[in-house]
């Protein structure tokens, strides 16, 4: 290989030397070198300024960055103006007079270069940054949320947030008709692809709330809202709507409505064409024949339909479940092919379903989801309740192919959302599980529903401090809601914050007796050793649910340990087989079921049957924290103290509280000094 290096130095060349010379003088005389030094002392400033200011205005910290970036690029740029100037001046004239017109002009020049370029520079940040940082969405309570809410940059495209509409009629009972008169603008805005549209439920926050329309804006995370107002007399509507623009108030479009109560569909039709018309939005041949989609033929049914959304909407209680369901029913009786109506069946009855357990509910949703389905493949809300009734049998492939329909159709479908995030939590998928939901969360921010339902994920995984926080924010902004008092205080419970857990519960009875509320008081006083009271307590729980087979099941631990009805605890138990047999029925991948059956077998004598059950729910969900309680409560009936051991140890792995170890009478014949110590490291 051959080395081409030399030992002797290179020489140095001198060779153009006086031309260098000259080129600098001339800079010097077109005061060029003035301009660069004036122009290095101003960016300084500038860059000094924005280092200061930007954080102050919750800038981004990279926007400082883009200002040093510009400032490099305007240098060269205030160098060849400088010398560009110059040229101009001199071949004017080369007289005295002239002479000093030119030092001058050029003295001008220097300030009129760097204010020029600095103007530009506040310009261009103040474009690209001050105006998209205004636009990301804020939570609209004093209490700030407990997960962060992700903020969304400018879209391109088109974005607008449809107010729930005023119910100007004399009688407030048409309050849902004005709420559903905005539901369905917006769902219709949703299924065009060319719009960017907020979810319902961000939307209908301000539901009776008097805010400035910008701060709408800025919540929602869009540029334009849509307002109206609804007074209906007898047959007779009057309807008025306003395209607004956030940022400058200006009315883009707005226009009254006098019609028949037949022409609704019309009305919804003209109002969501004029928007894209008013957003100079070229709409597709897909979407323009979504706007002719009539759902149906009769105003009645529609009505009755609105109804029972409107009672979906709020929380889930057993009577405005109920109501709903007679309402879509209702509905159905008048139209038997109204596909939206079924959905709203559907979903009716799979909620009341979760609520009792009634496996008769159960196949209702089933029959109603299906005609829907059978009506409007392409419907969304058809294959968001599909996807849940699949969920809730088990049939995760099938759930997860319906809510991702869901979504195609509607890329905001916050129920689609979280059923995925239902999905992937029993998968044991936790990063995609919290992703689902903070998804919901970030299409609805400062909704109640999305932090009850991540609160429910962080329990579920034993992040309970976490819990509590999210369901603290749940009960700040909706005082009245009897589902968020009842979780809070089962995070209480599970933290051994006992006295703070009764008084959620306490308000939570005051606000609605249900079913959970008094099982979980049952469990307080069954944890106290109190299991006379848990006894009269999940009593009161099986009136209200008789078809709940873990209210029989606590009902049979609760006379296992009492002194006079300890002969009563075997038929509970038995009940509370049979019916968590049928559960297991319409779904056979129900880890959680599987391993609380197998403590009611074990109870009752089948230790074989027991643990098999054990064996399916752990090799379904290994890492659910449920099941590993079960199963220690149950290998402790069982005999099987070491097994017994290794389920309680991997439950606290996984979050279980530590603090309720030795109040647990069902585990007490293992829970010694030396695993009770152990099991607070790993509680640690």
């Amino acid at each position: 290989m051959t080395d081409h290096r030399t030992n002797n130095p290179p020489k140095a060349s001198h060779e153009g030397t006086g031309h260098f010379a000259e080129f600098i003088a001339e800079l010097r005389r077109r005061r060029v070198i003035r301009v660069a030094l004036v122009y290095m002392v101003a960016a300084w400033v500038i860059m000094q300024v924005a280092q200061t200011t930007f954080p102050a205005l919750l800038l981004p910290d990279w926007s400082v960055t883009l200002v040093v970036i510009l400032l490099v690029l305007g240098f060269p740029l205030a160098l060849i103006l400088a010398w560009a100037y110059q040229v101009e001046a001199d071949s004017a004239s080369h007289s005295e007079t002239s002479v000093q017109i030119v030092l001058d002009k050029n003295r001008k020049v220097d300030f009129i270069i760097i204010a020029g370029l600095a103007a530009v520079v506040v310009v261009l940040a103040f474009e690209l940054y001050v105006k998209d940082t205004t636009s990301a969405p804020a939570v609209a309570t004093d209490r700030p949320p407990p997960v962060s809410v992700a903020t969304s940059a400018r879209a391109t495209r088109p974005s607008i947030g449809v107010l729930p509409f005023v119910n100007l009629s004399d009688d407030p009972q048409n309050g849902y008709f004005a709420d559903g008169l905005a539901e369905e603008i917006l769902n219709l805005l949703v299924r065009m692809q060319e719009i960017d549209v907020a979810s319902r439920t961000s939307s209908f926050y301000f539901k009776g709330k008097d805010v400035d329309i910008s701060m709408v804006a800025n919540h929602l995370g869009v540029t334009n809202v849509l307002e109206g107002s609804v007074r209906r007399q007898g047959d007779t509507i009057r309807v008025t709507a306003q395209l607004i623009e956030a940022e400058t108030g200006f009315h883009l479009w707005s226009n009254t409505y006098e019609r028949k109560l037949e022409d609704i569909f019309k009305i919804q039709d003209d109002i969501a064409r004029q928007i894209a018309n008013g957003l100079d939005v070229v709409l597709s041949n897909d979407s323009d024949a979504l706007l002719d989609r009539v759902p149906t033929d009769s105003v009645e049914a529609y009505q009755f339909y609105l109804q029972g959304r409107d009672y979906l909407r709020g929380e889930h209680t057993e009577t405005r479940l109920q109501s709903a369901m007679t309402l879509f029913d209702h509905a159905i009786d008048i139209d038997s092919n109204f596909a939206e109506a079924y959905a709203g069946l559907c979903d009716s009855l799979l909620a009341l379903y979760e609520h009792s357990r009634s496996t008769d509910f159960f196949e209702q949703a089933e029959r109603a989801c299906h005609r829907g389905l059978t009506l409007d493949a392409g419907a969304g809300d058809v294959n968001a309740s599909l996807g849940n009734l699949y969920r809730l049998s088990g049939q995760y492939d099938k759930a997860v192919i319906e809510f991702e329909r869901a979504i195609a159709l509607n890329n905001r479908n916050v129920d689609a959302y979280s059923g995925l995030g239902d999905i992937y939590l029993r998968q044991n998928r936790l990063d995609e599980a919290e992703s689902a939901y903070q998804q919901v969360i970030d299409l609805q921010p400062g909704y109640w529903r999305g932090y009850l339902e991540i609160g429910n994920f962080l329990f579920a995984t034993g992040r309970i401090q976490e819990a509590v926080e999210s369901f603290t924010y749940v009960v700040d902004v909706t005082p009245d809601n009897a589902t968020g008092h009842l979780n809070l205080g089962s995070a209480y419970f599970m933290l051994g914050d006992f006295e703070n857990a009764a008084a959620m519960w306490r308000k939570s009875i005051e606000l609605e007796p249900r079913t959970s509320t008094y099982f979980n008081v049952g469990n307080s006083y069954f944890f106290l050793g109190r299991f006379d009271d848990a006894a009269e307590m999940y009593r009161q729980a099986s009136e209200l649910a008789p078809e709940d087979f873990e209210v029989w099941g606590a009902l049979g631990d609760a006379y296992h340990y009492t002194d006079d009805d300890k002969e009563l605890a075997e038929p509970a138990y038995l009940k509370a087989i049979e019916l968590g047999e049928k559960l297991l029925d319409i779904n056979q991948s129900d880890a959680r079921t599987l391993a609380a059956v197998a403590q009611y077998y074990a109870k009752t004598g089948n230790a074989q049957h027991a643990s098999a059950l054990l064996i399916q729910a752990d090799d379904l969900e290994p890492h659910n924290m449920d099941v590993q309680y079960f199963s220690a409560v149950t290998n402790v009936s069982l005999g099987k103290e070491d097994a017994a051991v290794t389920a309680i140890t991997k439950a606290v792995e996984l979050g279980y509280p530590t603090e309720m170890l030795q109040l647990d009478v069902g585990l007490s014949p293992i829970i010694d000094d030396n695993l009770l110590e152990e099991l607070l490291a790993y509680g640690k």
